[in-house]
């Protein structure tokens, strides 16, 4: 049974997001992705949408030991001050 992303249910969306951008920066294909998944789920999950929190945090995580560098997206960053 999936772990259920309570009480933050946009933590596991924003964590999907990220391996995808993670999948599509690496090159990886959709064969290779789902094998790692499988791989670090046990058997259990063959795609992120049956992972938990935990499960999709170990994904990043070995995508990030892969080389992937998360940025943040354009103008998100600091706003500049306004003279007074």
């Amino acid at each position: 049974m999936t772990t259920p992303d309570w009480p933050n249910p946009s933590r596991g969306k924003k964590l999907r997001q990220l391996i995808g951008i993670a999948r599509r920066q690496l090159g990886i294909e959709d064969d290779a992705h789902a094998a790692r998944v499988r791989r670090l789920t046990q058997g259990r999950a063959a795609s992120t949408t049956d992972c938990g929190l935990g499960e999709l945090e170990a994904i990043l995580r070995e995508y990030k030991a892969l080389g992937f560098v998360p940025t943040p997206p354009p103008g998100t960053g600091a706003r500049p001050r306004r003279p007074a």
